[in-house]
């Protein structure tokens, strides 16, 4: 199969969400994404970096991503003292009978205390089409490491649908799950506009009692 097929078309997410889609991005062209959140007076500005380092099948079903310093207004501007790097791998494409099969494997290094705590998750994804619908399934493990960290196993969930699947706009919904977190419900719209530019506008509110909102917007380029 080629790498640039209508499965990632269908399946890949611009919006302000937590679904990972377990798509790759066009071959050794390079993205900006730029994940913008406000919420409780706090804003926050994350960038980030992403590739498929080449052109031949595996390669080119990777996606190798570099999270750099977010910036934080809050009265005052600042960076965030963390940066990470993760892999993000499609091992089975959606065929019709059998679905997009991926995995992603992320580090971030917090180094904000006086020790760095490392901060390691592996997840597990599922996506599939349903004629109008695309159905999304992440499972993650997360943990810990460094002074002062952690190091219990966390795990969470996110499932969610994505409608339509073809086509310059489509809304995104999803519930995530974690242990030891509120669990939340995320709503977001994306769309593919020229230039190979996409926007995303989403928000996500807590299922607890405080009902705690977040809002935000992701906006990705290719180059």
């Amino acid at each position: 199969m080629d790498c640039a097929s209508d499965v990632s078309d269908q399946q890949g997410i611009t919006g302000f969400t937590s679904l990972i889609d377990g798509q790759p991005t066009d071959p050794k062209t390079p993205t900006l994404s730029l994940s913008m959140a406000q919420s409780q007076g706090q804003t926050l500005v994350q960038p980030v970096l992403q590739l498929a380092p080449g052109s031949r099948r595996g390669w080119c079903d990777a996606v190798i991503s570099v999270s750099l310093p977010a910036v934080q207004a809050n009265g005052r501007v600042t960076l965030s003292q963390n940066a990470g790097v993760s892999w993000e791998q499609r091992w089975q494409e959606d065929t019709g009978r059998l679905p997009t099969v991926a995995t992603l494997t992320s580090v971030v290094i917090d180094y904000s205390g006086r020790s760095p705590v490392t901060s390691i998750s592996a997840t597990g994804i599922v996506a599939k089409t349903f004629g109008p619908l695309v159905g999304y399934f992440n499972g993650t493990l997360s943990t810990q490491f460094g002074k002062g960290a952690d190091h219990s196993l966390v795990p969470s969930v996110a499932i969610g649908v994505k409608w339509p699947p073809r086509g310059n706009h489509a809304v995104v919904a999803d519930v995530v799950f974690a242990k030891g977190a509120p669990d939340v419900a995320e709503l977001s719209y994306q769309f593919e506009g020229p230039f190979d530019l996409g926007i995303g506008p989403g928000v996500a509110m807590t299922l607890d009692g405080r009902r705690s909102v977040t809002a935000g917007i992701v906006i990705q380029k290719e180059f």
